[in-house]
Parts: structure tokens; sequence; C-alpha cells
């Protein structure tokens, strides 16, 4: 199942809100070349969610590219959950955006709510075609492979 994902088009087109602090934005928009999007359920506390929003932070901020961006979808969990994180985690929105899923259809728009935690991140393109699976966050391997390939899209980048 894992290897019929690579090369998909992941679908957007759904209606979510992105979350800042204090906000909550009516849309969002996925628009730099290179994204890691990953799914965030209910079971990381505020916490751990802000810790997890600050590393994902500082994993595209290693890159010095305003190129990349690392989005967190969030469903199911209260809203003001979600903004509580963001104030602990005092991270770039430019960078790192959540986005609130209300009915969930990031997963079945995408037929991906089988996959295991481990694997509902992914790198995608410009194209919002999926390059890779896994979360950089929470595997090392995934880290370093992840990491790999957007040096590599990087260059291909710089070089068009």
């Amino acid at each position: 199942m894992v290897k019929h994902e690579y090369g998909k088009v992941l679908d957007f087109s759904w209606a979510g809100y992105q979350i800042l602090e204090d906000t909550l934005l009516p849309c969002f928009e996925i628009n730099k070349p290179i994204t890691i999007v990953s799914h965030i359920d209910d079971k990381l506390c505020p916490e751990c969610f802000a810790n997890y929003l600050r590393a994902a932070e500082k994993y595209v901020n290693q890159f010095h590219t305003d190129s990349i961006q690392y989005v967190c979808i969030a469903y199911p969990r209260p809203v003001d959950r979600l903004q509580y994180a963001l104030s602990l985690a005092e991270i770039d929105s430019s960078k790192v955006m959540v986005v609130y899923d209300l009915e969930n259809k990031y997963l079945t728009r995408n037929s991906i709510a089988k996959l295991s935690s481990g694997y509902n991140a992914f790198l995608i393109d410009e194209k919002q075609k999926i390059i890779l699976l896994g979360d950089p966050i929470r595997s090392q391997s995934m880290y370093d492979l992840c990491k790999k390939q957007i040096e590599e899209l990087l260059e291909d980048y710089r070089n068009r």
C-alpha cells in the first residue's frame, strides 16, 4: 500500500482554516515549491504538539531558504488547544503552518486514513506530488533521507 502513494498528487481543495495564535483564517494556501505535510491527530497534548512544531521549524530552518514550508494538518482537536500549542511554540507561520481540518477531508479525499501514523507525513513538490513518505520529525532515518531529497530538489530549482 505504501508504494502506491509515491507520485500521487495530494488534494488540498477542501476548506480548512489556517490557525494562528489568536486568529482563524478561513483558508490556507500551500505555495512553496517544497512542502512537508504532516497529519497530526489528537494524541499529542498541546505541549507535545508545540514541541513538534518547534522541531518542524528547526528542520525547515536548516536549509536557509524560503522555498520550503512545513504544514501540519490537525484533526480532530479543539481549536483552542491548537492555538494554545501555537502560543507555546512561538513559530514563524510562513515556515510552519497549522491547518485545522474541520471535517477530516484531508484524510478522506486523499485516501490515506489507513496509513500508520509514522507514514502520515509526505514530502511534496510544487505540483503537490508525493516524493517521500514518512515523518522527518519522528524518525531519524526519515530526517536524513528527507534532508538529502530536499537538498537535491533545491539544487534542481537553482539550476532551472
